[in-house]
């Protein structure tokens, strides 16, 4: 058989020993195949976004509410969505870092009262 991506000579293997591509037999039945164009493309799976919304969360309480326990718990949170590859991760760490810093502004200024 002559291979046809390269067009090399004589093939005797199921394999083109100049270029590796597959020798197609058309006396052989289809389905012996491991390698068969049928067979689904395994589909990408899309990261959700319950940990970014989670830090999302946590910053913005602790603008009112514990700034210093929920800021740090929000960052943590938008790490771990970041390595997650969430898109919404960027957010989670500026809410957080900003709920975190103002929360604690505001604790300060008015603890007196």
């Amino acid at each position: 058989m002559i291979c046809k991506n390269c067009g090399a000579g004589e093939q005797t293997s199921n394999f083109c020993n100049k270029c590796g591509a597959g020798m197609k037999n058309d006396a052989a039945p289809s389905g012996n195949n491991l390698y068969s164009s049928t067979t689904p493309a395994p589909t990408p799976v899309s990261p959700g976004n319950s940990f970014s919304i989670g830090a999302i969360l946590c910053g913005a309480i602790s603008l009112l509410f514990f700034p210093i326990v929920l800021g740090p718990v929000g960052l943590v949170l938008a790490a771990v969505a970041k390595s997650k590859n969430e898109k919404n991760a960027v957010i989670g760490f500026v809410v957080a870092g900003v709920g975190m810093l103002v929360g604690m502004f505001f604790g300060a200024m008015f603890a007196g009262y």
